[in-house]
């Protein structure tokens, strides 16, 4: 005869002791308090894997083209627990204690969306988000006058009316360090400089087909290697220092120092204004230059 293990003979013994001892319904009764403590481990086990949060899933859209919006922000109220949509407006946010949550949703164009959910354990809402497009608002533009002279309101006038070329202390300082000559050439169409014997002169780059005899300065002018063109008339001041006049001395632009310069007008023959009219001179063009005060 082959023995049982000791263990089970054990076990079987006092399996029978008990029966005898305490009778079949004590007995009963102790058999199944065994069999739940030995259930209960896994019992608990398995409660412990049923998820204790829920989850949010949706799609974040544009209330007034239906079209998705990528990058807007849920956040779960004070939970931590947040998402982001992709370019299709899709988002998934898992991990969501249970409980009543507000729900924010933000993205840059779109005002801000808001709604209370309840989140159960294991469950997973489904919402859909039409976020409202905000109105496009341009920052205001503050329009500061800047005082004008007094010796410039004119100027000023003449510069409202559009005709001719206005050059003021804006324009003229980046040029503050070079000649004036410089400063017209590179600002003013129609006016080019005339360098001869170390000396600058202002000439119309238009021609000169309205001058019976083209200028070319006096004696000293001329021996200083000065070539006939149409120079420009120049007046500083309301002072007419050149007017282009045959055998008349050249005006040297080198000694105008661009610092001590205000304002700058320049006029063709066409549009020069009545005040700068003066006898026999500007066909060539007037340059007004205002100074300091």
């Amino acid at each position: 005869m082959t023995s049982a293990p000791a263990g089970r003979t054990w076990s079987s013994a006092v399996s029978a002791l008990l029966y005898h001892t305490l009778g079949i319904r004590t007995f009963a009764a102790l058999v199944l308090m065994q069999l739940v403590l030995l259930t209960l481990p896994s019992a608990m086990m398995n409660a412990q894997q049923v998820p204790a949060t829920g989850a949010l899933a949706g799609r974040v859209i544009a209330d007034s083209t239906s079209r998705p919006v990528a990058g807007a922000m849920i956040a779960i109220g004070e939970t931590g627990r947040s998402a982001q949509s992709d370019s299709a407006g899709l988002f998934t946010a898992v991990g969501i204690p249970s409980g009543i949550h507000i729900v924010r949703v933000r993205a840059l164009g779109f005002a801000p969306f808001e709604q209370r959910i309840r989140f159960d354990s294991g469950q997973r809402v489904d919402v859909d988000v039409a976020l409202t497009v905000l109105p496009q608002t341009l920052a205001g533009v503050n329009v500061v006058a800047r005082p004008v002279p007094s010796f410039l309101k004119d100027f000023d006038a003449r510069r409202r009316t559009g005709m001719g070329r206005f050059l003021d202390t804006t324009d003229i300082a980046p040029y503050a360090n070079s000649q004036l000559a410089t400063l017209l050439s590179s600002r003013v169409p129609g006016v080019r400089q005339v360098r001869f014997g170390g000396r600058t002169a202002l000439a119309s780059s238009r021609g000169n087909a309205s001058l019976k005899e083209i200028p070319g300065g006096d004696t000293m002018d001329r021996q200083l290697g000065a070539p006939r063109a149409c120079y420009v008339q120049i007046v500083i001041d309301n002072i007419t220092l050149y007017q282009g006049q045959v055998d008349e001395p050249l005006f040297n632009a080198d000694h105008v120092n661009l610092q001590a310069i205000a304002a700058i007008e320049f006029y063709t023959v066409a549009n020069r204004p009545s005040e700068f009219k003066r006898a026999g001179g500007g066909a060539c063009g007037t340059v007004v230059i205002w100074t300091k005060r």
